[in-house]
């Protein structure tokens, strides 16, 4: 690899570890009660798009798929419709 090359990729493994660090900390915040919409992690990296919005749908999915099975044999219902999304919010 020629040092071009060794840049791009230097910098597109900083890109991936900012935006699984990104999403780690809003999948963390609602657990200390703090609410995060994907449209307010989005505003403040626009950069990061739109890796960062794929990511951030990856995410909401595996935390919907994990209260659902935490919540399985429970009454309540659980969906993934239900917990991926404040109201109104929307990626484009």
């Amino acid at each position: 690899m020629d040092g071009n090359a060794n840049d791009q990729a230097g910098s597109a493994t900083r890109r991936d570890g900012e935006i699984r660090r990104i999403v780690a900390d809003m999948l963390r915040r609602p657990g200390e009660g703090e609410q995060i919409t994907d449209a307010q992690v989005i505003a403040e990296h626009p950069a990061l798009m739109p890796d960062l919005a794929t990511e951030l749908v990856k995410a909401r999915k595996i935390l919907a798929a994990r209260l659902a099975a935490d919540h399985a044999d429970d009454d309540s219902r659980f969906t993934a419709k239900t917990i991926t999304r404040a109201p109104n919010d929307q990626i484009d």
